[in-house]
Formats: C-alpha cells, structure tokens, sequence
C-alpha cells in the first residue's frame, strides 16, 4: 500500500517529542491553541544579565539556554526555549515579583517608549537543527497615574509575573497607548509565527 503524506506527516509528528522549556502558564495557554500535545518542563535556567549584555542579545542567550538544558534529557525531541526582556532607556525591567517593585516599573515606563524582545529557540535534539528569533516590539504606554497603577495590579495580579510588570492580554491594553510589531502574539510570550515556522521546517504537523 502506498504511502500518502499525509500519513507520512503524521508519522513524523507522532514519532517527535514536544518540551515546553517554561513553567509559564501564558507561554502554556499560547502553544495551547496549535492543539498539539506536549510537555511543560522547568529550564531550570538562572535568567542573569551579563556585563554590558544588550535586551536583545540577553533574550536570545536565555532561550537558547533553556532549550539546550534539556537536550540531554530528551535526546529525540522539539524543545522549546522562550525568553521576553522588557527595556525601557536602555534599562532592563525583569518580572518585579511583588506589588511595590510593579508599581516602581509601570510609574517608570509610563508616557515612555519602551521595546518587548521575546527571544525563542526551537531545537531539534536528534538532528541538533537549531531555530532562533527575537521579536521586537515598540510599544508606545500611556501615562500612568498612581492610582490607575494600583488599581490595574488589584485587577490583574498575574501581572507581577509577566515581564516588567506588563499584562498585555486583558486589562493590559489599558496602559498601551499604540503598539508595532509583526507578531501581536509575542507580547505574551512565545512569537507564534516563527514558532509554527520552525516546527514546520522539522517535519513536525500541527494540523
């Protein structure tokens, strides 16, 4: 009997392992929507920044750090490893973790422009394939009264575990004045269009 492709597709998909490199439970809901199956696993990465590392470079490092924990792990796999660096004048503004540091970052980004680097890598540990991208997104945030702050973080506590404090889904879009970017995706996390790019590239099908 003949081989189709689409058969043959869905061998190759079937037969390849899909690592999420993030415990992030909005990079989880984003590869969520491909209704494809695969596993969270924690990077274990320690996100430092190196002397006079640029956002950019800081958010590539970090994803291709993470993916490439996991490799001897999973040596027949697709692992995906993400970074997102928020920068603001050239200073970087990391997960602030609690309501005091959020309420520090958004009061210093606010009527500013500030760049969203959301670094990926996609590795292929059988044939050491290698895809890496970062997205830049230009955003454009409102001025940013105290008490609008402090309402918006009463509102959207998950915010102080997104990047610089910034939630862009949901109530977020309350602080973005305008936004540029290629992806709108990226924002949350995981820059879907190179990630579906990049899975197809490996064989890997997702419908």
């Amino acid at each position: 009997m003949s081989i189709s492709s689409d058969m043959l597709f869905d061998t190759m998909k079937n037969n390849m392992l899909l690592i999420l490199a993030s415990t992030s439970k909005f990079k989880k809901r984003q590869l969520e929507q491909l209704e494809v199956d695969f596993k969270v696993e924690d990077s274990r990465v320690d996100e430092v920044i190196l002397p006079n590392e640029t956002p950019d470079n800081l958010s590539q490092r970090l994803s291709i750090e993470k993916a490439q924990a996991l490799k001897f792990k999973y040596p027949n796999a697709l692992i995906i490893g993400s970074d997102q660096v928020v920068a603001c004048e050239n200073k970087v503004l990391g997960k602030p973790l609690t309501e005091q540091r959020a309420i520090f970052n958004l009061n210093f980004m606010g009527d500013k422009c500030i760049d969203i680097y959301s670094g990926i890598c996609v590795l292929n540990t059988e044939k050491s394939n290698q895809h890496v991208h970062v997205e830049k997104t230009s955003v454009k945030i409102r001025p940013l009264p105290l008490d609008l702050i402090k309402r918006y973080l009463r509102r959207e506590p998950d915010a102080l575990y997104c990047a610089g404090g910034i939630k862009s889904e949901g109530l977020g879009m309350i602080l973005i004045e305008n936004m540029y970017t290629r992806d709108p995706n990226a924002v949350i996390g995981l820059p879907m269009y190179f990630l579906v790019d990049a899975l197809l590239k490996e064989g890997f099908r997702i419908i």
